[in-house]
């Protein structure tokens, strides 16, 4: 998360026009492709953190694998569309 936070950081001072997402999942801890531990809580936080640039943006569903995927795209979307 930390590591987000400064890429959104540079991100703005870059001002773009409009932020492209690349919405993947497969970094929730049961999915075994990214080998990534993050929790399904950690999704509302990334999509609040892009949601709360105030830039137009958009997301495309890219992998996640998990029984648990519909949470996991509901709590990116409950932050992002803020």
């Amino acid at each position: 998360m930390e590591i987000l936070e400064g890429v959104i950081e540079h991100l703005l001072d870059a001002k773009p026009d409009i932020l492209a997402v690349s919405a993947g999942f497969d970094t929730y801890k049961e999915c075994s492709i990214a080998g990534l531990e993050l929790e399904k809580k950690s999704y509302r936080r990334i999509g609040t953190l892009i949601g709360q640039t105030g830039l137009r943006r958009f997301a495309v569903l890219e992998g996640g694998y998990a029984a648990d995927s519909p949470i996991l795209i509901e709590n990116f979307l409950d932050g992002f569309l803020v």
